[in-house]
């Protein structure tokens, strides 16, 4: 999922990259270890249902500005909602986890 940039012969990471290899390495210090069976690999599971869920949100946010914008604008105005969106997603995330350990207590 990382994908390093060349610059000036040297190969570096972009902020979003960052924020990934921080996150896997916050999610270690939580108690997410290899002992216990998870690896960078499971990661794979976000990136899977993410694609799918960029794909679906491009093709309505296309279908709903086709003949009000170009291709440039509309790709300036998800650009614009990255941020709310990542937060939009990240709420709803936790919400639904939270629901979803709840009813496993219960069972």
């Amino acid at each position: 999922m990382l994908t390093p940039i060349e610059q000036n012969g040297a190969k570096r990471y972009g902020p979003a990259d960052v924020q990934i290899i921080e996150a896997v390495g916050r999610m270690r210090a939580s108690g997410y270890s290899e002992a216990l069976g998870f690896t960078v690999y499971d990661t794979l599971i976000y990136k899977r249902h993410l694609e799918a869920l960029v794909h679906e949100e491009v093709e309505v946010m296309m279908e709903r500005v086709a003949g009000e914008m170009g291709t440039d604008d509309a790709a300036d105005l998800l650009e614009k909602a990255v941020e709310p969106m990542r937060d939009l997603v990240a709420a709803m995330r936790a919400k639904l986890m939270i629901a979803e350990l709840q009813a496993r207590r219960a069972r």
